[in-house]
């Protein structure tokens, strides 16, 4: 099931670790108009073809999905029509492409060749859990060991407080 790489315009593509997360973002899309489309497994194969149409005819400016959703898309040859077309690629709690991507989600350790075949303009990987260890392994994950550009602040914030009621 393939389309002309041509007609597909730049957008981003959103990937989150959880359906829950995948649907929250979908949400606050529709809330704000715009126009989205979510891949992710369990869909058959009417629906998936239907909504690769969406992407393919433009009724979409960002994709919300999985990695291991993409991984099934590069098996199948359907990945291929992201090649160049997305603007963005944003990688949502990246922090578990290092936690779960060893054991729980094999998936994730494919992420940099799935970006090589999307081609992303730019690839942004955000978390709010990050220690050495699990940077550096975001950079192996995710940006195939090129040091990216990090910003990382304090947990700490301000707007957050805790305390305890007997």
């Amino acid at each position: 099931f393939m389309y002309p790489i041509a007609q597909v315009r730049k957008r981003a593509m959103l990937i989150y670790p959880l359906l829950s997360l995948m649907n929250d973002q979908a949400g606050r899309f529709r809330k704000a108009g715009l126009r989205h489309v979510i891949l992710r497994g369990g869909l058959d194969k009417a629906e998936r073809e239907r909504r690769l149409r969406m992407i393919r005819d433009d009724e979409s400016t960002s994709v919300i999905t999985n990695v291991e959703t993409l991984l099934a898309m590069h098996g199948r040859g359907e990945l291929a029509m992201f090649s160049g077309t997305i603007e963005l690629a944003v990688i949502d709690e990246a922090h578990t492409a290092v936690t779960w991507g060893e054991t729980f989600r094999e998936a994730y350790t494919r992420l940099p060749e799935l970006l090589d075949e999307i081609r992303p303009r730019m690839t942004l990987a955000f978390t709010a859990t990050v220690d050495k260890e699990i940077l550096e392994g975001i950079i192996r994950y995710i940006f195939s060991g090129e040091r990216p550009y990090v910003i990382q602040a304090s947990a700490d914030r301000e707007n957050i407080f805790y305390h305890s009621v007997r």
